[in-house]
């Protein structure tokens, strides 16, 4: 099955269709974007990117899914680069405060963003939206949306301060869709939603009321849809939960372990503490036999004492 592009699930991500073969689905990154950053840093099994460099002023803003690459007058202004780990797709928001930046950089294609439905009349989506002069919100930064997939490429360096570092790229199938011409100012990355795709996963055969049930999850669970249902959702979850159990952790190979992101980490042995042998102080035992022995006198000299007053 080919993965559809990440454009096609801006309503919600978390929607899965079961594969003809009843082969494979998607499992939503359930952690922040830092938190996939901080992983793929790591090296952690199964996370999102590889190659990851973040350099020079940054700081993480609104929420843990938008990085800030801060534009510095006296120090290194930020910069980022990652790409796409095997079987992961991604749909981020750029924003920078440099005006029509996007727009003007744009170099493949001619597509605008100006909200409501992403795809385009022939029923295609795009990889890359950027949006008008005024902006998504209304105000005078530049803003782009972008779909990257397994092997896609994402770079942004501020200042062009980092050699190992592009200026400003998004490759995608080999395509470089802007310009490499610094921002020169604030640039946010705003990850909306992370992906993968589980190709070993077989789906089980289920009833129509389970298949109901599931798909009316997918409506009024997630957030952003506008169905969103909070008590709704918790009375649908726990009537599928009773219908049909399903797995809540990722599996993984052994000596790894799901760490709660869906991503499997090494499990580390732990270490049995050694227990501290009692350290005997020879002060205070010499003090304790000087004490002995001037109680032993003492007693010794009261017995004397004793004897001559009889």
């Amino acid at each position: 099955m080919e993965e559809p592009n990440p454009f096609q699930f801006q309503e919600s991500p978390y929607t899965n269709s079961k594969p003809s073969d009843n082969l494979g689905r998607f499992q939503v990154w359930k952690g922040t974007f830092k938190q996939a950053i901080e992983a793929s840093i790591r090296g952690d099994s199964g996370a999102p990117f590889v190659n990851v460099s973040v350099r020079g002023s940054t700081e993480w803003q609104r929420s843990d899914n938008q990085l800030k690459l801060v534009e510095e007058s006296k120090k290194d202004s930020g910069a980022i680069t990652f790409e796409l780990a095997p079987s992961w797709s991604c749909l981020f928001e750029l924003e920078t405060s440099n005006s029509d930046f996007f727009e003007d950089e744009l170099r493949v294609g001619e597509d605008s963003y100006t909200g409501g439905d992403l795809k385009s009349d022939d029923d295609t989506f795009p990889n890359v939206y950027v949006s008008p002069d005024d902006g998504t919100f209304k105000n005078s930064n530049s803003f782009a949306l972008i779909g990257l997939m397994e092997g896609d490429y994402f770079s942004c360096d501020v200042d062009a301060e980092f050699s190992n570092i592009a200026q400003l790229r998004v490759r995608i199938d080999g395509v470089d869709y802007f310009d490499n011409t610094k921002p020169n100012e604030n640039v946010w990355l705003d990850m909306i939603y992370m992906r993968t795709w589980d190709a070993n996963y077989e789906w089980v055969e289920e009833s129509s009321t389970v298949q109901g049930l599931t798909d009316a999850q997918a409506q009024f669970c997630d957030p952003t849809s506008p169905d969103y249902d909070p008590e709704l959702c918790r009375e649908i979850t726990e009537d599928l939960e009773k219908l049909s159990p399903q797995e809540t952790t990722t599996q993984c190979a052994d000596g790894f372990v799901d760490n709660g992101y869906g991503i499997c980490v090494r499990i580390e042995e732990e270490e049995e503490e050694e227990e501290e042998e009692e350290e005997f102080n020879l002060d205070d035992i010499e003090v304790s036999g000087m004490a002995m022995i001037g109680v032993l006198g003492l007693a010794v000299y009261i017995v004397i004492l004793a004897i001559k007053n009889r």
